[in-house]
């Protein structure tokens, strides 16, 4: 997780909410559009973690997802 941060410009966190039987997960998103999912087993210590890298945190349950990251295409060369 930190060496996605810390490696892309822009990054924004979009927590996605959790279930009965999954675990809360957070989606990275980079300027560009290229995003990484993670399970989260605590969203209150991600959102600690987040706050100390002035990591902006939205949630994905509320406003969606950024129009960048559906555009993203992995395969960019």
């Amino acid at each position: 997780m930190k060496d996605f941060i810390k490696s892309r410009t822009g990054v924004e966190a979009y927590l996605e909410p959790g279930s009965l039987d999954q675990h809360h997960s957070v989606v990275l998103v980079a300027s560009d559009g290229e995003w990484l999912r993670f399970t989260l087993p605590e969203e209150v210590a991600f959102r600690r973690f987040a706050q100390k890298l002035g990591l902006p945190v939205y949630d994905a349950g509320l406003l969606g997802y950024p129009k960048r990251m559906k555009e993203y295409r992995r395969d960019q060369d």
